[in-house]
């Protein structure tokens, strides 16, 4: 979805009148975001082979 709002896909015509569809895609582009969701992937990577080591 934040790629999507990188390139503004709501700005076009085709969502313009969907208000709904510029809900769900959003129309704001933020790297906190992106930094987010990086940093939740790490930890649920880091979780699963801490997991991983504890079960053998």
């Amino acid at each position: 979805m934040e790629w999507l709002q990188f390139l503004n896909l709501s700005d076009l015509p085709v969502f313009a009148g969907n208000p709904i569809a510029r809900v769900v895609l959003g129309s704001v582009f933020d790297w906190a975001d992106i930094l987010c969701y990086g940093t939740g992937c790490m930890v649920l990577a880091l979780a699963e082979q801490w997991a991983g080591k504890r079960r053998t």
